[in-house]
């Protein structure tokens, strides 16, 4: 699933008028990714992994999945407040940046496997 709403009146991704709405119950992590690691703003859904990399008001709009007018009016809200939409975009890039790391990911995949492995063979 793509980003739902990007719409780009203003220029590239990551400047004025940007907005990412993950919208998708199947597929979002990738475009979610993306989007973040773009320096878009997003409202999303507090589903899936999603609350893991958007809080409130600090890296996007977290929104009761599945209360679309919610949902809506925060999509709007960006294209209305840039200066607030840009500001929550680069917290949320930064984020990413953290989160995502290639290695860190590898890792991780790995330990829970490992865990996992370690739980049924005994």
């Amino acid at each position: 699933c793509a980003p739902g709403n990007l719409r780009t009146p203003a220029g590239p991704a990551g400047g004025a008028g940007v907005v990412g709405a993950m919208r998708g119950r199947i597929g979002t992590g990738r475009a979610l990714s993306e989007a973040a690691l773009g320096r878009v703003p997003i409202a999303a859904y507090d589903i899936d992994w999603q609350a893991e990399i958007i809080e409130n008001e600090v890296t996007g709009i977290l929104v009761p999945y599945p209360n679309q007018e919610k949902f809506a009016e925060a999509a709007e809200r960006f294209l209305k407040d840039k200066v607030s939409a840009l500001r929550m975009a680069e917290a949320l890039r930064i984020r990413a940046l953290e989160m995502l790391d290639p290695k860190k990911l590898n890792q991780h995949e790995i330990n829970q496997y490992e865990a996992l492995l370690k739980r049924y063979n005994k």
